[in-house]
């Protein structure tokens, strides 16, 4: 078979192995297939692309890209062959340049033969092969969908065929206007390494770590830089920290090393040449217990005369699991590389990457002005860990902060009722969460008054306590920052809900405006992680990823696109959220208001603060005694520093207001018979005394709880917001 390129000036030699079409029987005593050559394409701009998604039941989407002319394309999975079930003949394929799905009948490449009694659910992998058609292919980006993966029977819930580990696609592909000499070597087979089984089972005959799998060619004219390319699955049952980053992965963790020869490859290649890079096959878009994919391209050094370029897998220690059968099977390897040394496509230059950043929306306005009287069933906040010094709102007296959460993660968050009902707890909670609570936790209708608690989940400690009123018509708007929370959104007793929460897609678009290919491209946002990889962009080529969030305040968001071949790009976008209107309230009144020539009224809120709690500027003239204690239902008596009373208002709770007017003092008794004091009285009249008491008691018993007296002819500081103990100020009516 022969293939010709667009300028019909150089041919393409292709060889095609007979692994293609059959299943290779087992050498004598072999515990699996080895990687072997099955494809070998050469002349003009050849190249592959590899790329793959991990699989669980459903459909699964993935991109390749092909910016030529495809020549030839496989898929292949791997399967347990220990499940209930047949072989799995099919697979579906959809997507690309499909204009309707089509079934893809697989054929055996490969497997383990090597199978223990007590591996009866995972063991003895098996990989599979389809042809994939080279019309489903378009030049450039590509989406396909496979379906059909792992399905289950409606009735039983039994999975029909075997479950299936992982699925790769190649593709090689040709360059019309290329005129270089490049070659394209593909191997296949079923290389299956196993870790934990092997050191938890003395005596296990096993492989430890891959064989050294190795591609051949004629002597090569010059030092070069060539690609390789590699398809991995299997059951990667582990959890790990990969190295230098905050990141868990699921998957086998395992680095691969690289050399070239030009005599016999050697038995093993750890730790001896070039480490390619550590922990390649980590968590994919669908690791699910380790049913996934590795990809993984880079650029590698072909040295002048060598005739073998070899790779092994070594398996790195793992965490301990359930699972016995933790196997690591290579499913396909490529490389590809300039025979003509540069007299045609150059194969040395310098990547040079680019990314745009771009986000949907760019700016989110403010939401509706929704109708929310009264108190809410819910609320919905974000725990930033900054601490009271950020408080922004509009709740001036009602909302307290104390304490410093100081970015603290992981902490517990408990929220309370003012009076001491906890309505809920969350534990773990990291910087960034969205935090819930609703009344109908403990049991309420309504939130009320609340108090949240930041606490050490280690020591216990009390980090922060922020209080606020969570009723619509107190001046609660979404944005508003109580400490280290951040109201997103809430609910009120009415069902009006309202949020700043807003769907987001952030796209980075990756461009390669160097003169080398830039191997294998990670892209991680910083506030997201890893948002995607691209498995290879040659010089000009661009790609794009995206990524959908639930975003809900203004974010910068920085990104870095990371090239195997030494080449790095950043990106940075701001989505900005418009600030929600502040609606006026009576609040605003108070800027301004001074205290002069006494006071004719004077309104308090009932705090139930002890003694300590002072914010005011009277020095000495404030004398409070007594605590509180938080009692809801109290009596508030108003008294002159005399002990006559002004006024008095049962069944006050917690955050309920208490006036008192001039007209409700009353008349001195001895006024009656002193005419001359009567007529000063009557100049005098629109004036409180110069000091109140403020009592709080309970009324059933007579018992004082705690009294505070505050100076209120305007001789001495008073102002708005001002706390004294049991109570703090709202407002006040100057006589001038």
């Amino acid at each position: 078979m022969r293939h010709r390129i667009f300028a019909g000036t150089v041919a393409l030699a292709l060889t095609v192995g007979p692994a293609a079409f059959a299943t290779v029987p087992p050498p004598s005593g072999s515990f699996d297939t080895p990687l072997t050559e099955f494809y070998r394409l050469a002349g003009g701009e050849v190249h592959v692309a590899v790329s793959g998604v991990g699989t669980q039941e459903g459909d699964h989407v993935f991109e390749i890209n092909v910016p030529g002319e495809p020549l030839a394309a496989w898929l292949y999975w791997a399967g347990s062959t220990r499940e209930t079930g047949a072989v799995d003949p099919a697979v579906t394929l959809s997507g690309g340049a499909l204009v309707q799905p089509e079934d893809l009948y697989g054929y055996e490449v490969g497997r383990r033969y090597t199978v223990f009694a007590d591996e009866t659910n995972t063991a003895g992998e098996v990989v599979m092969k389809a042809d994939v058609p080279v019309y489903a292919f378009q030049q450039g980006v590509n989406v396909f969908v496979i379906s059909n993966f792992n399905e289950r029977d409606p009735t039983t819930l039994l999975r029909i065929y075997r479950q299936q580990y992982g699925v790769a696609m190649v593709v090689a592909y040709q360059v019309p206007a290329g005129v270089g000499d490049r070659e394209v070597i593909a191997l296949e087979g079923a290389d299956i390494s196993n870790y934990d089984r092997y050191y938890r089972m003395p005596g296990y005959q096993d492989q430890t770590h891959s064989e050294v799998i190795c591609f051949d060619f004629q002597p090569l004219a010059c030092d070069q830089v060539g690609i390789l390319s590699i398809a991995a699955g299997g059951v990667m049952e582990d959890v790990h920290p990969v190295p230098g980053t905050t990141r868990i992965a699921y998957g086998s963790p395992e680095q691969t090393w690289f050399t070239t020869t030009s005599t016999t490859p050697p038995a093993s290649l750890l730790g001896t040449t070039q480490l390619l890079e550590a922990n390649k096959f980590t968590n994919s878009q669908f690791g699910f217990r380790g049913m996934q994919i590795g990809i993984f391209s880079a650029n590698v050094p072909l040295t002048q005369g060598s005739t073998h370029a070899c790779f092994q897998h070594e398996m790195l220690p793992k965490m301990r699991t359930n699972e016995f059968a933790q196997n690591f099977v290579t499913f396909a390897a490529t490389l590809e590389y300039d025979r003509a040394c540069g007299t045609g496509t150059p194969t040395t230059g310098t990547c040079e990457l680019a990314m745009d950043m771009s986000v949907d929306p760019l700016e989110v306005p403010a939401p509706p002005v929704v109708d929310c009287d009264g108190p809410l069933q819910e609320v919905r906040v974000e725990y930033t860990g900054q601490g009271c010094i950020a408080s922004e709102h509009q709740q001036a007296f009602d909302a307290k902060c104390s304490g410093n959460a100081q970015f603290r993660e992981p902490v517990t968050v408990e929220l309370y009722q003012k009076n001491g009902a906890l309505i809920g707890t969350r534990s773990n909670v990291m910087l960034g969460d969205l935090l819930t609570f609703n009344a109908a936790e403990a049991g309420l209708d309504r939130l009320g008054k609340v108090e949240w608690r930041v606490i050490d989940p280690d020591t216990g400690e009390l980090l922060e306590t922020v209080e606020a009123k969570t009723e619509c018509d107190d001046e609660l708007v979404l944005g508003d920052q109580f400490g280290s929370f951040l109201l997103v959104g809430f609910t009120s007793m009415s069902g009006t809900t309202s949020t700043l929460e807003t769907t987001t897609t952030l796209t980075y678009t990756v461009t390669n405006n160097g003169t080398a290919d830039s191997g294998e491209v990670v892209v991680t946002d910083d506030l997201f992680g890893e948002v995607g990889r691209i498995s290879n962009l040659a010089p000009g080529e661009q790609a794009v990823l995206t990524h959908t969030a639930t975003t809900w305040k203004t974010q910068t968001y920085d990104a870095v696109a990371d090239g195997s071949a030494d080449c790095q790009a950043t990106g940075t976008v701001t989505q900005t959220f418009l600030p929600p209107p502040v609606v006026p309230d009576e609040d605003d009144a108070l800027e301004g208001q001074f205290c002069e020539d006494g006071l004719e009224d004077i309104t308090v809120a009932y705090t139930g603060e002890p003694c300590t709690t002072m914010t005011q500027d009277q020095n000495g003239k404030v004398v409070c005694e007594g605590d509180a204690l938080f009692t809801d239902g109290v009596q508030i008596t108003v008294l002159d520093k005399k002990g006559r009373v002004i006024l008095e208002q049962p069944n006050v709770m917690i955050g309920d207001q208490v006036t008192v007017h001039y007209y409700d003092v009353p008349p001195k008794p001895e006024s009656a018979n002193k005419p001359e004091k009567r007529k000063r009285e009557k100049k005098h009249k629109k004036r409180l005394p110069g000091d109140l008491v403020f009592r709080v008691s309970i009324a059933a018993t007579g018992e004082v709880l705690g009294e505070v007296r505050i100076h209120t002819s305007c001789s001495e500081p008073l102002s708005p917001g001002d706390r004294f103990g049991p109570v703090d100020v709202v407002s006040f009516t100057s006589h001038r």
